[in-house]
């Protein structure tokens, strides 16, 4: 079954349309690029996947549930099944790495002290950082910093991570690093969908392409001239 089925999908932020009548699919372990200018509507999109936005028309369903009859309750639920990461980390700056994954850890429903080290132990070390559980967010390079935001997504070992820019604040060589441990996350199985502007990253690191544009969602040929255009 498809981790995305949408048919005929409209959303709206603000008043306006910003995808109109547009179908979108994700297959399970698939690592999808949502690439478009600003304002084209990848943010919007997303938001819509993790519940801030509701569709304004068309069937949207995202690992089963029905994105445009989702109530609160509904949207805690979808949550707890993905990992999302912004562009500009999110981390609670007056708290330690650790305390930042254990109040995310609390918040959805662990409760046994053992299990949450453990579980933050086992994350940190996924994303190369075993020893940083100590140190607060300014203490750690923004590349740091945002691998503790994968980290923080990874938690609950979700289906699907929903990733907004995640390389956006980021210097090349950091960018490669970020991308290399997102592709390796996409191999263990996870679906990942990911908005970016980074066009070199996604020569780099080749992956299906959808693009934003038009107030529709487009299949993009990585190898035409005009894919980024």
């Amino acid at each position: 079954m498809s981790v995305v089925a949408f048919h005929n999908v409209t959303i709206s932020q603000g008043g306006n349309e910003v995808l109109r009548m547009f179908d979108f699919s994700v297959e399970p372990g698939e690592f999808v690029y949502l690439i478009g200018k600003t304002g084209s509507g990848k943010s919007s999109l997303l938001k819509t996947l993790y519940g801030e936005l509701k569709p304004s028309g068309g069937d949207a369903n995202f690992l089963e549930y029905n994105l445009t009859k989702l109530r609160k309750r509904k949207i805690l639920q979808l949550r707890r099944k993905i990992g999302i990461v912004f562009q500009d980390f999110q981390l609670l700056t007056d708290r330690n790495v650790y305390s930042n994954l254990e109040f995310v850890l609390k918040a959805t429903g662990w409760k046994k002290k053992s299990d949450i080290k453990h579980r933050i132990n086992e994350v940190l070390l996924q994303v190369d950082l075993p020893d940083a559980s100590n140190k607060m967010p300014h203490q750690l390079s923004g590349g740091e910093q945002q691998r503790v935001a994968i980290a923080r997504a990874l938690l609950n070992d979700p289906e699907v991570i929903v990733a907004d820019e995640p390389t956006g604040n980021l210097d090349p060589q950091t960018t490669d690093a970020i991308m290399a441990l997102l592709f390796e996350i996409g191999q263990r199985g996870k679906t990942v969908i990911m908005a970016t502007h980074d066009y070199e990253m996604i020569k780099k690191f080749p992956s299906r392409t959808l693009k934003c544009i038009g107030g529709k969602l487009e299949e993009v040929n990585l190898t035409a001239e005009d894919a980024f255009s």
